[in-house]
């Protein structure tokens, strides 16, 4: 009996603190956030000690299909530029939830603390429902850039990164095949085909989206969770290895929705940084993430003038595409905020406030510092030492 009311009480504080911060993150007066932001987080870091709160965006995830199923989640394309369904919160928690399944299912048998490492493109749907995946599993998300891909850098990973399983498409399937052959460590492999009819060739490589098709759209296995688990490691471009924390994971999303929301709650925010933490902060307040890669100018605001875009969050080299422009036009679009993670020239930001109308928040790094100290004062060390990696990371 004491196990199940201890467990209904783990639910209980969960549920609490995302109601919490969903209010939090809806429009209000600033003196109202103010008082709501205290109100969640002497909750939030009374319960990060307890470990009952520290899975944040998977609970998000779960609240919102619930209270907005129906609601557009993420919108994502293929590499020729052609757009994918639209995914709504249901759809999102749905499919990871099967994925989860799968993972940790008869096939692969992925247990908790085991790295899976993922070779896929941002703009990749999978990508993301795998990340939300291995956060519900316990398991380690490990992301590699296929832009970056060499067998070198495979097998680096496989080896410094400590991987269990490996998961790509067929894009980069005969590299990753060619790297992944060691009888005396096998690897457990997975495939996402683009056809869900489409055969396999390679042994051993199972068609992840077609099994997990056929599973269960809920996971119910419990995972031992606390703030200090790794999630997510990766190798940084000095080949050091970084791992986050569900704490670090947490805190950092949760400053980089405040800060995305900080004048306005955007409604549909283009996500073109490639920092998989960043990425998903959108959705702890309940907005879409738009995901697509543009190639140039033209490109970007036929994208903003074609989709109900009213939030663009872009490193230094999409604002600067703007430069190489010799004749700029008018560009309508449903625009409201501009924003990058990296600071932003004077002269630059001149140019898109005459074209857009807007002003650049470039001010990310300042109010990470201040939210920390505010915020996290328990954590603001461990933050601090993996700041500089991610940026360099997201900015190369």
């Amino acid at each position: 009996m004491i196990p199940t009311i201890r467990c209904m009480r783990r639910f209980s504080a969960k549920s609490s603190v995302v109601n919490k911060l969903v209010n939090v993150l809806q429009p209000s007066p600033c003196e109202a956030r103010e008082t709501k932001l205290a109100e969640f987080f002497a909750i939030y870091n009374k319960q990060m000690g307890a470990a009952t709160c520290s899975n944040i965006i998977s609970d998000v995830i779960s609240h919102l299909a619930i209270q907005t199923p129906e609601n557009t989640a993420l919108w994502t394309f293929e590499s020729k530029g052609k757009a994918h369904p639209m995914l709504t919160y249901n759809d999102v928690y749905r499919q990871s939830c099967q994925l989860a399944n799968v993972l940790t299912g008869k096939q692969y048998n992925l247990k908790q603390g085991q790295a899976v490492l993922v070779i896929l493109p941002h703009t990749m749907k999978e990508r993301f429902l795998l990340l939300l995946a291995c956060l519900q599993t316990g398991l380690v998300f490990c992301p590699y850039d296929p832009k970056e891909l060499t067998e070198i850098g495979i097998s680096q990973r496989i080896r410094q990164l400590t991987i269990d399983c490996v998961i790509t498409d067929e894009d980069n399937l005969e590299m990753v095949r060619h790297c992944t052959y060691n009888p005396l460590r096998p690897l457990t492999k997975g495939v996402i085909m683009k056809g869900s009819g489409s055969e396999l060739t390679p042994v051993s490589w199972n068609h992840l989206i077609q099994t997990a098709n056929s599973l269960d759209s809920q996971y119910t296995k419990m995972v031992n969770t606390n703030p200090n688990m790794p999630v997510m490691r990766f190798l940084s471009n000095k080949q050091n290895v970084i791992q986050y924390s569900q704490e670090y994971l947490s805190t950092r999303l949760i400053i980089t929705a405040l800060w995305l929301s900080k004048y306005k709650v955007p409604n549909l925010v283009w996500m073109t940084n490639r920092t998989d933490i960043m990425s998903m902060a959108p959705w702890l307040f309940g907005s879409s993430i738009f995901c697509f890669e543009s190639e140039n100018l033209k490109t970007m605001f036929d994208t903003l003038k074609n989709y109900p875009i009213d939030a663009f969050c872009a490193p230094q080299v999409n604002y600067r595409m703007l430069e190489d422009e010799q004749q700029q036009e008018e560009h309508k679009t449903q625009l409201q905020q501009l924003f990058s993670f990296e600071p932003i020239s004077a002269d630059l930001k001149a140019q898109w406030l005459s074209l857009t109308n807007l002003t650049i928040h470039d001010d990310y790094a300042a109010f990470n510092n201040e939210s920390k100290l505010k915020y996290f004062p328990n954590n603001a060390h461990q933050m601090a030492d993996h700041d500089f990696e991610e940026f360099e990371q997201q900015i190369n």
